[in-house]
């Protein structure tokens, strides 16, 4: 009994190495396979680039175009807008120079 349990397990065992020798046949890609999918893969970066730069200039222009149809309607609006903004960035500045320099400091 017990020779008979080692000869299934060692029969087991055989197969289990030859399903793994099995997986490892697949040979390398050869040089013209890796040229052609580096290839393959520039192109479709090249084609994603193109259309993320699309989807950029569109909304840009849009929103550009909104800005000078709310200057045109409305230069009172955007006066008051910029002069509000000239006003209130270097307070702004002054804030975050400040807090970055006491998270720069080391506190005993």
């Amino acid at each position: 009994m017990n020779m008979k349990e080692d000869q299934e397990q060692l029969n087991a065992l055989k197969r289990d190495w030859k399903q793994l020798d099995d997986l490892g046949d697949c040979s390398p890609a050869s040089l013209m396979e890796m040229k052609a999918q580096i290839a393959s893969f520039r192109v479709k970066q090249k084609k994603k680039f193109y259309r993320e730069l699309y989807i950029f200039l569109s909304i840009a222009v849009f929103i550009l175009g909104m800005i000078v149809i709310g200057i045109m309607k409305q230069p009172s609006l955007f006066i008051a807008l910029q002069a509000g903004a000239s006003l209130l960035a270097p307070m702004v500045l002054y804030v975050l120079f400040k807090r970055k320099k006491q998270e720069g400091k080391v506190y005993s």
